[in-house]
């Protein structure tokens, strides 16, 4: 099976063939690099901080390494549902730190945070909550739970970082985020594209994506003050790509 045909699947991350298709033709990471070191130099530690990290929907380990790299002290937990991915964030990771440690549960149980010890100074995550909506038809009540889980896992003054897509508030906006993205689509050299569609089929897929798998950013952000942290923020946002975060005091 072929990332193409593996792609509307809601349990594709669990597959190691989609998993490594995924790793090798995404085209986006270098950007989602940049806005991950953003998420991590704003976090409120300085950097010989003895900090206690959950990275949660891990995937290869992207995050954690910014985290590692400007935390070298700090102490990781990499938490995924998927094995597949975990075993691209072990080989990122693994041989980095002795303190680095790896987690499974699935952010759809409610349970998830049991395999999950101790509390933490700050939890991130890096385009992985989302997926919870595409994966139920109650996917918006799941992540504002979810929210309100990891505020569980926060010691008092630790924060939850979040970067995240976000869907426009309304259909001028949509209009604008759709241009902006077919544009950006259209401009990329063949190659550099990871899935081979015109115009239409990339319009519809873009449509579906900003519909009906992301929530707007203002609605994200009442999730946060709902699961009673008391500081909430948007700290970075491009259109559709955002960073959101919480703080427990």
């Amino acid at each position: 099976m072929t990332i193409n045909s593996e792609t509307n699947r809601p349990d594709r991350w669990r597959s190691p063939e989609f998993a490594n298709s995924w790793f090798a033709t995404n085209q986006t990471r270098l950007t989602e690099q940049s806005i991950r070191k953003r998420l991590v130099s704003a976090l409120p530690f300085q950097p010989g901080a003895i900090i206690r990290v959950l990275d949660v929907g891990t995937g290869d380990g992207a995050l954690g390494l910014e985290v590692l790299s400007a935390y070298p002290k700090a102490q990781l937990v990499c938490h995924d549902y998927s094995e597949a991915m975990l075993v691209h964030a072990r080989q990122q990771l693994a041989k980095l730190s002795p303190s680095v440690s790896f987690v499974t549960s699935d952010l759809k149980d409610p349970e998830w945070t049991h395999v999950i010890e101790g509390s933490f100074d700050a939890v991130v995550s890096s385009i992985a909550i989302h997926n919870v909506a595409e994966q139920s038809d109650s996917g918006s009540d799941r992540i504002r739970a979810i929210y309100a889980e990891i505020f569980s896992l926060l010691k008092e003054g630790g924060c939850f970082f979040n970067f995240e897509f976000v869907s426009p508030p309304g259909p001028v906006t949509e209009g604008i985020y759709l241009k902006k993205l077919i544009d950006d689509y259209q401009s990329r050299p063949k190659v550099e594209r990871r899935t081979e569609r015109n115009s239409e089929e990339f319009k519809t897929a873009t449509l579906r994506h900003l519909r009906h798998v992301h929530t707007p950013l203002l609605d994200q952000l009442n999730w946060l003050r709902q699961a009673q942290f008391d500081e909430v923020d948007c700290f970075w946002k491009d259109m559709q790509t955002a960073i959101i975060v919480g703080f427990r005091h």
